[in-house]
């Protein structure tokens, strides 16, 4: 039987990855707290709000989270979605809500919303105009800022979501100097 971790408090680093490796670092040299699951899992998105950390990614076709108040202790749970199509593209979080955004290819993306990391909102689209992506776009990044939610999708696309508003708008495209 493993030995009994004590709880984490403070400001931390955290890692994830195969076998659904969870480890944290105060300096990012040192490392505890390391706990894996099952071969298979890939934990690939860590987000923190409301004093939680939840760490998602996959497990064959599932979209896996593991969510912990304490960095000991973690609970298990799949996200919604068609296994094998839908996607976990990222997790970002504000306030003391964490949101994730899911996504099938030829569909419009769709985010749902948690306050613990284990039970979540209906999934809400992401953008009103389909032709805002192409079909196979993948999200690959999001950046937060002054208020606003910025988005990095394949294919230069660009979304970005101003305070207040529920969806995401295309950002235009630099003009070439």
């Amino acid at each position: 039987m493993a030995e009994a971790q004590e709880p984490l408090q403070g400001n931390f680093f955290v890692a994830t990855g195969e076998s659904g490796l969870r480890t944290f670092s105060r300096d990012g040299i040192t490392w505890t707290h390391q706990q894996t699951d099952r071969e298979g899992i890939l934990l690939q998105y860590v987000c923190f709000a409301g004093g939680r950390c939840i760490a998602g990614g996959r497990y064959g076709g599932d979209r896996m989270i593991f969510t912990t108040g304490d960095g000991a202790t973690w609970t298990q749970a799949k996200l919604p979605g068609q296994p094998y199509a839908t996607r976990l593209e990222f997790f970002y979080a504000i306030g003391d809500r964490f949101y994730a955004v899911l996504h099938e290819d030829a569909q419009i993306p769709g985010i749902i919303s948690s306050t613990d990391g284990q039970t979540w909102d209906a999934r809400q689209p992401m953008i009103d105009d389909p032709k805002l992506l192409k079909h196979d776009a993948h999200l690959r990044r999001i950046a937060h800022g002054d208020g606003r939610l910025v988005v990095l999708a394949d294919y230069g696309a660009r979304l970005a979501r101003k305070p207040g508003e529920a969806k995401f708008e295309a950002v235009p495209k630099p003009s070439a100097r």
